[in-house]
């Protein structure tokens, strides 16, 4: 039984499921984890975070795209790459037919 209520326990509760108390222990624990007894300072500490974290997100998908984008431009030369070889082929071929 003791295992149950456990796991229970570190389920996140549902949204119906929040009360006062529940809401207490939980401020407390985050108050406890980071070191901010204020609870609008650890609010504020948090939001901080998440706009950190949005920017992070949003600066890992530029460079994705940027990469992407590499990626295409290096495509492209590696076919001018070949093409260039192949007419050089041709071209030492000529000369070579023409000084034969």
């Amino acid at each position: 039984m003791a295992g149950a209520a456990a796991a229970r326990a570190a389920q996140p509760p549902q949204p119906g499921q929040l009360d006062a108390a529940a809401c207490a222990r939980a401020a407390a624990r985050l108050q406890e984890a980071t070191g901010i007894p204020e609870l609008h300072a650890l609010v504020a500490h948090l939001s901080q975070l998440e706009a950190l974290n949005f920017a992070l997100f949003n600066e890992c998908s530029q460079f994705n795209d940027r990469v992407g984008a590499l990626q295409k431009e290096l495509k492209a030369l590696q076919v001018c790459l070949c093409v260039a070889c192949a007419c050089v082929r041709v071209r030492a071929l000529q000369l070579y037919k023409w000084w034969a």
